[in-house]
């Protein structure tokens, strides 16, 4: 395990993710505190809020492209077939794989964290933002291993991804919308059980990283509730990964 996370870590610093992430985070931000001044009031409260929306995009875009990109690098060189062929089984590969890509990705998310923090009063609310950030990156890496494994080709797995991240942080709206909905026609009743069913599988990312937290604080935030989510699907989510991974013949 130790060599996979040596390996990951050692491509990242090779590709430059840190440096090229850290100066797209930098440039979202300043971008960011430029829209803020424009507003009449509460400048800083603005300001932060921008940066931390687009930063949360740039990052967790930029690591999905980047294991993507790994995971095809792995399946090109016949990489995957030599790491197999020792003693190690495929359901630790995984697992192993996994931890190394998310370790890289919570860095990341941990050094944007703190360069907010060095904005705001609210420092619980930042440091809550920043670990249910690191947690996000998880699930998305545990989903660009799911899908990696199964499609072997960058380019499908990030849209696969990016296509689940988008679902993921609209299921608010379509829980909203279910909720809200009283017309009792047949298609309202399929759509519901339609979206009942998503919502066993799809997790509620818009609860995790609320830029609300950093202007208002947490308020009543069920953490336990966050935890749990995401411990689930990333069980789900391996224990599928590592399925089909044991499907394929080397």
């Amino acid at each position: 395990m130790k060599a996979i996370v040596r390996l990951v870590i050692l491509t990242a610093l090779r590709d430059r993710l840190f440096a090229g992430l850290i100066a797209l985070l930098a440039m979202s931000a300043a971008l960011a505190v430029f829209l803020g001044s424009t507003a009449l009031t509460e400048q800083i409260e603005t300001a932060t809020v921008f940066a931390a929306g687009a930063g949360r995009v740039v990052l967790v875009l930029g690591v999905t492209i980047f294991a993507a990109l790994h995971i095809q690098s792995l399946f090109e060189t016949r990489e995957v077939e030599a790491i197999l062929s020792r003693a190690i089984s495929r359901t630790r590969f995984v697992i192993s794989y996994w931890l190394s890509l998310a370790c890289v990705a919570s860095v990341l998310a941990v050094i944007f964290g703190v360069g907010i923090t060095m904005f705001i009063s609210l420092k619980l609310g930042a440091l809550l933002w920043t670990g249910t950030l690191v947690a996000e990156c998880a699930i998305v890496m545990a989903v660009v291993m799911f899908a990696g494994l199964m499609l072997e080709r960058a380019t499908p797995t990030v849209l696969f991804t990016m296509g689940f991240y988008a679902l993921a942080r609209l299921m608010g709206f379509f829980v909203g919308i279910r909720e809200t909905a009283t017309d009792i026609s047949a298609a309202t009743g399929f759509v519901k059980r339609m979206l009942d069913a998503v919502l066993l599988f799809v997790p509620r990312l818009d609860l995790f990283a609320q830029t609300q937290w950093l202007v208002y604080g947490t308020g009543q935030l069920d953490l336990a509730y966050l935890g749990a989510q995401t411990a689930l699907f990333l069980i789900l989510v391996l224990a599928a990964a590592s399925y089909d991974l044991g499907r394929k013949q080397f």
